[in-house]
């Protein structure tokens, strides 16, 4: 995994609506965002992960989705 990306993984059996959901969120901001759906996650909705750090989530929840790629680009940019 390359430093300053973000790895998304979602649950293939994931609804489509939830799908719609995460695909909504990545437009919003894609920088160095990949998202692929993932045949391993089985009681998770989300997994994403940098270099350094990762986050799951048993519910798809965009908002702390944002936060993790938020804080992780503040840290990687030096602003905190």
């Amino acid at each position: 995994m390359g430093d300053g990306y973000i790895v998304s993984s979602y649950r293939k059996t994931l609804p489509l609506a939830r799908i719609a959901e995460l695909e909504a969120w990545t437009a919003a901001d894609s920088r160095g965002l990949v998202v692929l759906p993932s045949t391993e996650l089985t009681d998770t909705d989300v997994h994403v992960a940098t270099v350094r750090r990762g986050l799951s989530c048993k519910a798809l929840d965009v908002d702390e989705l944002a936060e993790f790629r938020e804080s992780w680009f503040r840290q990687y940019l030096g602003g905190g």
